[in-house]
């Protein structure tokens, strides 16, 4: 856990599996995902964990720099970045207000079909492996 006290091994862990997509899938899960991706980058996503009295909206400082990094010229460094949005987003549901305020709707809205893509691309480089991984070891 770091500072924060969030689990860092577990947003580099979405990172490097992210990552091994390529800069080619990353494209075209962009271009896929417009709508979300248009979302996340007119507003940042607060961290609601952090939420205190003398914060009470939460901290905007990760989400700032997330939204920045969905503007990089990397196909690959924008689908990470929205990776670790998503990240972001699924704590917030537990520790963020409970209140009907807001953009929250919209904001799960809009991760439901970047999650169903990541998945799905997640579990086909995965299955990939290890059926790499097979064939290596029959030989």
């Amino acid at each position: 856990m770091d500072k924060l006290g969030t689990n860092t091994s577990q947003r580099k862990q979405i990172e490097n599996l992210l990552d091994k997509l390529g800069e080619d899938k990353a494209g075209k899960i962009l271009s896929e995902l417009h709508e979300s991706i248009e979302c996340f980058r007119r507003r940042p996503i607060r961290r609601m964990r952090d939420g205190s009295l003398d914060r009470p909206d939460g901290d905007l400082c990760e989400g700032e720099g997330l939204m920045r990094q969905l503007e990089n010229e990397s196909s690959l460094d924008r689908v990470v970045a929205l990776g670790k949005i998503l990240y972001l987003i699924r704590p917030n549901l537990f520790h963020g207000s409970k209140a009907q305020t807001g953009d929250d709707r919209e904001i799960v809205e809009r991760s439901i079909a970047p999650l169903r893509v990541l998945l799905a691309k997640s579990i086909s480089l995965t299955e990939q492996k290890r059926n790499e991984l097979r064939c290596t070891a029959e030989f």
